[in-house]
């Protein structure tokens, strides 16, 4: 499973932490320009015991599905990922590195491939379909 950053979702937000086992990672989202927003998280419990992150590391996936496409509710979720953030590293240690990005997918590979945290890989359509989260952000967007 995966986040897929397609040209057609809007990317408003992304959040990572890391420790030494695990890390975190939220983004705020929608589909498509006109599609309501919401939110996925999820944890990656390091199987190795190493940061792969191309490893088949067992994950905790997360969703909360917006029905609104208004500032409030793209504020309400915000603010939800922003308290997960802060009391999962708070309970850690770690770093909360937060990403705004504000544009299509394309902007957002750009802005997290700045991150010294972040790794992509480029995947054949056959591929997505392997490593979709569930219900996840690309979905209908191949």
């Amino acid at each position: 499973m995966a986040f897929h950053f397609t040209e057609a979702c809007y990317v408003e937000k992304v959040w990572f932490a890391a420790w030494e086992d695990t890390d975190w990672m939220a983004i705020v989202y929608r589909e498509t320009a006109d599609a309501p927003w919401s939110a996925m998280y999820r944890f990656r419990y390091y199987t190795s015991g190493v940061a792969d992150p191309f490893a088949d590391d067992r994950k905790s996936w997360y969703r909360l599905d917006g029905t609104k496409v208004t500032d409030d509710a793209r504020i309400a979720l915000i603010d939800a990922m922003d308290f997960v953030g802060e009391a999962t590293v708070a309970a850690r240690g770690a770093k909360l590195w937060v990403v705004n990005v504000q544009g299509n997918g394309l902007k957002a590979i750009k802005c997290l491939e700045e991150q010294p945290w972040f790794f992509s890989k480029r995947v054949s359509r056959e591929e997505m379909d392997t490593v979709s989260p569930p219900d996840g952000l690309g979905k209908g967007n191949k």
